[in-house]
């Protein structure tokens, strides 16, 4: 049993609008797809998706320029971070109350990234795109997975792979043996997420990871 609390962060620059927006929707996405989970979000999940549009809405206007755009999306930030902060120590709450063998699959069934297990930072789902026009590839942290998953490597797994255009509709990828794959064939200047998840030999599939969003090119 692991006996030291495994804790959950945010891990974002506190500035970096997409940075935030993109764990404030995958907080968003885990605790509405985990609802039975994590049945006291603070504040309600609607509250919080709706303070989420409003910061998405804010970053697209300061993205475009005009007077004031910027300060107008670092308020619309900083609310939204207060809420997130406020929604990991819900989240963290319901790990420290469940079984600690458990806790790391809680946390990031909550859409947040767990320090100190073990992996050195390393993402749980790295999605990049080398050249223009290329092929998107999809890479995941297998270690972290398994651990989530309460298995060692050498147990039979393979690696289901989920794409969205607006984080609530997924489509399912071919599932591979490796913890990695390609996708092809995306439209250029879409924002594409995708989301990873382990099945260890005859049991159930573990959590899904966070979604990571990537403008393909």
């Amino acid at each position: 049993m692991n006996l030291r609390r495994t804790r959950g962060i945010l891990d974002v620059v506190r500035h970096n609008a997409p940075q935030v927006l993109s764990r404030s929707k995958a907080m968003d996405q885990g605790l509405t797809n985990n609802a039975g989970l994590f049945t006291n979000p603070n504040p309600p999940v609607p509250v919080f998706a709706n303070q989420i549009a409003l910061t998405d809405k804010a970053q697209v206007v300061a993205l475009h320029g005009g007077k004031g755009a910027a300060a107008a999306r670092d308020v619309q930030l900083g609310i939204l971070l207060g809420m997130m902060d406020s929604e990991l120590v819900v989240i963290q709450a319901v790990a420290d109350a469940g079984n600690p063998d458990n806790a790391v699959a809680t946390l990031l069934a909550g859409g947040v990234v767990v320090a100190g297990v073990g992996v050195h930072g390393k993402a749980i789902l790295e999605v990049t795109q080398a050249v223009a026009g290329g092929p998107v590839v999809l890479m995941a942290n297998a270690k972290a997975l398994l651990a989530a998953a309460g298995a060692s490597y050498h147990r039979k797994h393979f690696f289901s792979w989920e794409s969205t255009l607006d984080g609530k509709t997924f489509n399912g990828l071919p599932s591979t043996p490796e913890a990695t794959t390609i996708v092809t064939g995306l439209a250029a200047l879409t924002t594409v997420g995708f989301r990873v998840a382990v099945t260890v030999s005859k049991t159930a599939m573990g959590p899904w990871s966070q979604v990571v969003y990537l403008l393909v090119r």
